[in-house]
């Protein structure tokens, strides 16, 4: 699952999950402690009835914040990735400076009585400054104009070499999953890897689930190149963008290949760019 891990203390720590997994999370770190991992000291506790979190994202995120915080921050004393305790209107809560949309972003949590009161508050307070609730679309579209992978992509066929992430992985220590990581075949430059889509011919239209070929093939099985797995439009950069995996990617920006989807009917051409379309510094969500 696309989770984050918080550490709040010496020994405590806090994951946060996706709704819908956060069961099949807990389940499989019960597992890992008492099948795997006996001789770790560690203990799980769900929370999820307990807290209320909201996503404030937006460059007026920290000013809307600190009118809400009874100590307010700046980009030094809560910088990128911190977390911690705080009081919001007097109500002893938590802090997170992460971002899922690649804006200057937090989320906030409160005890779970007063989810509904700083709900309707957050958005007073954002509307009046020229904001105000988004949802899951304008989210999508955030994270693909960033490269941000969600289930679409990290659907259990992939691994982090696919992803861009092998980076991620230790070379200096153990980890759950290294050795399957390593195996032949699982890190081959000709593999299927994460790329972004743009099209550039007549047809403009994306399509999730449509498969890529090479330009000027036939677009049979035999011949199939990958496929596209998250489409949106972007107001931004005035086009439609994809997410989606090509074999040997990473090696193969600035191609052309087509886009063709037989249910719809539809054949896109489209140029293989990085997947990260806006912001690849990301000195929006760092600033």
């Amino acid at each position: 699952d696309d989770g984050t891990t918080a550490r709040l203390g010496e020994e405590h720590f806090v994951m946060t999950t996706t709704t819908v997994a956060a069961g099949e999370v807990m389940k499989h770190m019960e597992f890992v402690s008492q099948g795997l991992r006996p001789d770790m000291d560690v203990r799980f506790t769900s929370v999820t009835e307990q807290w209320a979190q909201f996503a404030v994202a937006g460059p007026k995120a920290r000013e809307l914040l600190n009118g809400l915080l009874d100590s307010p921050i700046d980009g030094e004393s809560w910088p990128f990735m911190a977390c911690g305790d705080v009081k919001v209107l007097g109500v002893a809560g938590r802090l997170f400076r992460i971002s899922f949309s690649g804006e200057h972003a937090y989320e906030v949590a409160v005890p779970a009585r007063y989810g509904e009161s700083l709900f309707g508050e957050l958005r007073k307070r954002a509307e009046k400054m020229g904001g105000g609730a988004y949802g899951m679309e304008a989210l999508n579209v955030l994270r693909i104009e960033k490269g941000f992978i969600t289930h679409g992509e990290i659907h259990g066929r992939v691994t982090a070499f696919d992803i861009g992430m092998q980076g991620m992985m230790s070379k200096k220590k153990d980890f759950i999953g290294k050795g399957a990581a390593a195996r032949p075949g699982l890190v081959e430059e000709d593999r299927e890897m994460l790329v972004g889509l743009k099209p550039v011919g007549v047809v403009k239209q994306l399509l999730a689930g449509a498969h890529l070929y090479n330009e000027g093939v036939e677009p049979i099985r035999t011949n199939n190149q990958g496929y596209l797995t998250s489409v949106c439009f972007s107001p931004t950069l005035g086009t439609y963008l994809g997410l989606g995996f090509l074999k040997g990617g990473r090696a193969r920006y600035g191609e052309i290949v087509q886009m063709v989807d037989h249910v719809r009917g539809v054949s896109t051409t489209c140029e293989v760019c990085h997947p990260v379309f806006l912001d690849p510094e990301g000195e929006r969500s760092r600033d």
